[in-house]
């Protein structure tokens, strides 16, 4: 776990399932970490398909940002006793895309090693997004979840209240000096 690419540039991860005119499928994504997100899915529909995308391109502006992966190894874990094969897919900034299946996936988290040079058929040099995609004739559990290990996406921790505590055991900060208002 400690080998996995720690990519710089990432801005955005995303989920997405085929929709009509395609065979329906759903998909939803719980991120665990900087490194490490969930992808849960449903691809019982034949032809139907679901996955993740690991953005370097900002959706809202252009031209599109794009990374570099030339001459780099692609290094990231992956479980889920529900498919043994998946797709990884990387996109260029004209929209080429260019695919390597994944083989040997089970309960267990196995590391691959992807050398970037396998993707030959796309610009490595202006890489806007790589694609972990799942198909329904490949899995053996339409409905399941693959968990993925790679960085470094943006992450904001949650926390949720604990009933433990009171007003009576707030956190009381030395050294304030001001407290001001603001606004965007």
């Amino acid at each position: 776990a400690a080998d996995i690419s720690l990519l710089t540039g990432i801005l955005h991860l995303v989920n997405f399932d085929s929709d009509p005119p395609n065979p329906s499928a759903t998909s939803s994504m719980n991120q665990l970490s900087k490194t490490r997100f969930n992808l849960t899915y449903d691809v019982t529909a034949e032809d139907s398909f679901a996955g993740s995308i690991t953005s370097f391109d900002d959706f809202g502006t252009s031209p599109k940002e794009t990374k570099d992966l030339s001459g780099t190894n692609l290094i990231f874990g992956l479980k889920d006793a529900g498919s043994p094969n998946a797709i990884v897919q990387l996109e260029d900034s004209l929209g080429r895309k260019d695919q390597v299946l994944l083989t040997g996936i089970d309960g267990t988290e196995r590391f691959y090693n992807i050398a970037a040079s396998l993707f030959d058929d796309l610009d490595l040099t202006k890489i806007t997004a790589i694609v972990f995609l799942l198909e329904e004739d490949r899995v053996t559990d339409p409905t399941s979840t693959l968990e993925v290990r790679l960085g470094n996406h943006p992450f904001t921790p949650s926390a949720a209240p604990d009933p433990t505590k009171s007003a009576a055991d707030i956190s009381l900060l030395t050294g304030i000096l001001h407290l001001v208002n603001f606004d965007s």
